[in-house]
């Protein structure tokens, strides 16, 4: 029997078959990949908010975003230090509260980390810089000499207003998250000066105007976003969690005091 082999002819009819197929299919699997690291970003979220309202169900208030106070600066947290000596303030961070030595590994390498981050080189392994962040109008900097909108003792969640629509926790630059991360407004900078250029809500169009500065590590997750279409995870203070686009948090030079763009923000304002 004489075996006919195939011709040049036939497989470059396979050949382009097969390219039109990987053409079609490639573009569903990517999406499929975005779609699929959107919903673990969404259960980490999720979870850590449950934490957070336990916490503060067990101790009547929430934790502090961070506190370097006596007796936190120098002791070590559930899961040892994170962050840059250079760069980061060196104490406990929000998360560390919710956890004891027993969970730390669980929370540090796994649900503190968004799994769609696109964070580069050293930033990467770092769990502040390019994962979740506080609200820290709510989760507050401890003092013990200071009580303003970011500083001094973290709110009870009675004391939130319109709590389905005030943002607890969302996908970040940084541990730490405010309004002033929205807008472009020199006169409200980050307190932690060495980590400005960390200080961002992913995907938000102000990313990319060259007054506001990103670290070269940090400037793809903050300019193209995270998620498909530019939107964010949000997980607000009654438990639920939301995919919004993240130019819903954006407050620009005329948006006014009593839209949502400020109202997610604030805490306290009962509009």
């Amino acid at each position: 029997m004489v075996r006919r082999a195939f011709t040049l002819l036939e497989l470059l009819v396979v050949i382009t078959v097969i390219g039109c197929l990987l053409a079609v299919i490639l573009p569903s699997l990517r999406y499929s990949k975005y779609q699929a690291q959107s919903v673990v970003c969404a259960a980490n979220i999720r979870q850590m908010n449950f934490l957070l309202s336990a916490y503060a169900q067990s101790f009547t208030f929430y934790p502090p975003g961070f506190c370097d106070l006596p007796g936190y600066s120098s002791t070590s947290p559930p899961g040892g230090r994170v962050g840059s000596a250079t760069y980061d303030w060196t104490g406990w961070w929000w998360f560390h509260f919710l956890i004891d030595e027993q969970d730390a590994p669980t929370l540090l390498r796994k649900i503190a980390f968004c799994p769609s981050s696109t964070v580069e080189g050293s930033s990467k392994r770092n769990v502040l810089c390019g994962n979740y962040g506080i609200n820290y109008s709510i989760c507050k900097i401890a003092t013990l000499t200071t009580n303003d909108e970011f500083h001094g003792r973290s709110l009870k969640p009675e004391t939130v207003q319109r709590p389905a629509q005030v943002l607890l926790l969302a996908d970040s630059g940084y541990s730490l998250l405010s309004w002033k991360a929205a807008t472009l407004n020199p006169a409200y900078t980050f307190e932690c000066s060495r980590r400005e250029d960390a200080f961002y809500v992913p995907g938000l169009s102000i990313n990319s105007n060259p007054l506001k500065s990103i670290h070269p590590e940090l400037k793809a997750d903050a300019i193209k976003g995270r998620h498909l279409n530019l939107t964010i995870n949000v997980g607000f203070t009654d438990g639920t969690v939301r995919r919004l686009p993240a130019e819903t948090l954006l407050i620009a030079t005329d948006t006014p005091s009593d839209s949502p763009a400020y109202l997610i923000w604030s805490p306290l304002n009962k509009r």
